[in-house]
């Protein structure tokens, strides 16, 4: 089946970007069907090669699909990192594997992220799992012990 780009547009227009998004939504379809038989790859190595697809993407559908260790990172999970003194890392990527090794504030590898919306009065909202909730209730509690 052959979705327009256009029509992915039409589709996804309210959660913005959407020219960008319609595009990669297009060329991942067209990948998972060609290339992976119309699966989900199971590897991060090949999850990230899909148009659209960064390493925080992958570590959602690893760990919510597949059931993987991941701790997707996002800017804002980065700078409450940094804030709380969990990292000084640069990157995202330095925070994910300094909070994956942290022993100060006892996490482990199963959390997921939490993402960070707006409703329809543009009011932003965190909208976390309870995994990540509890962990950032935790650091939050335990902020001047660290």
């Amino acid at each position: 089946m052959h979705v327009p780009v256009e029509e992915i547009q039409r589709i996804i227009r309210p959660v913005g970007l959407s020219p960008a998004k319609s595009k990669a939504i297009a060329g991942l379809s067209r990948i998972l069907v060609e290339k992976h038989g119309g699966q989900v790859p199971r590897t991060f190595e090949e999850l990230e090669e899909l148009p659209g697809v960064g390493h925080k993407t992958a570590s959602v559908v690893m760990s919510q699909a597949f059931g993987v260790p991941a701790f997707p990172v996002d800017t804002h999970i980065h700078r409450l990192a940094q804030r709380w003194k969990l990292t000084n890392g640069r990157s995202v990527e330095q925070t994910e594997a300094d909070l994956k090794n942290s022993s100060r504030a006892s996490i482990g590898t199963h959390f997921t992220c939490a993402s960070f919306t707006t409703d329809a009065n543009t009011v932003p909202r965190a909208a976390a799992t309870a995994p990540c909730a509890r962990f950032a209730a935790h650091c939050f509690l335990n902020a001047n012990a660290l």
